[in-house]
C-alpha cells in the first residue's frame, strides 16, 4: 500500500521543479508567497504601496481561480496599460509554478527596467501556504486551482486540483490571440483603453470575457 505524499513531500517536489526553471532567468529576483502576503497585508493598513500582481497564465487557467486582490491583473491588462503606468511599483509575477512568470518578469526588467519579481512556486506555493483563492467571475472564495497536469498536482491540502485534457491548447490559443491583437493594433494604430475593464461570464462559452474585448 502506497502512503499518501505529505505536505513536506509536495513542497519539496515543487521546490525541485522551480529550481529546474531558475536557470532560465538567473537575474530575476524572487519573492516567497509569505513575503508577498506580507506586502499585501502591509498595504491594507497603509504601510507602503500595494504590490501589483500579474497573472501570466492563460485565460482558461485564470477562470479556475486567481490570487485575490484589487491589484491583481492579467498579463493582457498589464500590457494594455503599458510599462510606464507601473514605474515605481513593485510587481509580482505569477503563473502555476513559476516558469512563465519568471520569463515575463525577466522581460519587464530587461526591456522596461521595472521593479519586477518572480513569485517562487507561484500559485501552487500560494496554496501550500494555505492562502485564499478567488473565482474571478464574482470574487467568491474557492479551493479550486489549475495545476496543469497530474505531475504538477502539487497543491496544498484542502485544495481541489483542476487540469485540462489537452493542457497545451489554452496556452497556444492565448499566444495566437495575443499575436493577432498586437498585429491589429499595429495596423490600426490604436490602443484600447483599459478603463472600466471587468470580468464577466459568457454563458455560451462558459468563460470569462473582459468587457473591452467583446
Amino acid at each position: 500500500m502506497t502512503n499518501a505524499p505529505t505536505s513536506g513531500d509536495i513542497a519539496s517536489k515543487l521546490n525541485k521543479l522551480y529550481e529546474g526553471f531558475r536557470k532560465e532567468f538567473p537575474e530575476v529576483p524572487e519573492i516567497t508567497v509569505q513575503e508577498l502576503h506580507g506586502w499585501m497585508r502591509a498595504a491594507e493598513v497603509n504601510i507602503g504601496p500595494p504590490p501589483v500582481l500579474v497573472d501570466v497564465r492563460t485565460l482558461a487557467e485564470q477562470q479556475v481561480s486567481i490570487i485575490p486582490g484589487s491589484n491583481t491583473l492579467t498579463q493582457r491588462e498589464f500590457e494594455e496599460r503599458g510599462p510606464d503606468a507601473f514605474r515605481g511599483r513593485r510587481i509580482a509575477c505569477y503563473c502555476t509554478a513559476g516558469y512563465r512568470s519568471g520569463l515575463f518578469a525577466d522581460k519587464l526588467r530587461r526591456r522596461h527596467e521595472l521593479d519586477a519579481y518572480n513569485l517562487r512556486g507561484s500559485i501552487l506555493a500560494w496554496t501550500q501556504a494555505g492562502y485564499p483563492l478567488a473565482d474571478p467571475r464574482d470574487g467568491a472564495p474557492t479551493n479550486r486551482v489549475h495545476v496543469f497536469s497530474k505531475d504538477w498536482a502539487l497543491q496544498g491540502n484542502g485544495y481541489e486540483p483542476v487540469m485540462f485534457q489537452r493542457p497545451m491548447v489554452p496556452i497556444l490559443t492565448d499566444a495566437v490571440g495575443g499575436l493577432w491583437q498586437s498585429g491589429l493594433r499595429l495596423l490600426t494604430g490604436r490602443r484600447r483603453s483599459p478603463a472600466g475593464t471587468k470580468a464577466t461570464r459568457d454563458p455560451s462559452a462558459d468563460k470569462v470575457v473582459l468587457n473591452n474585448e467583446q
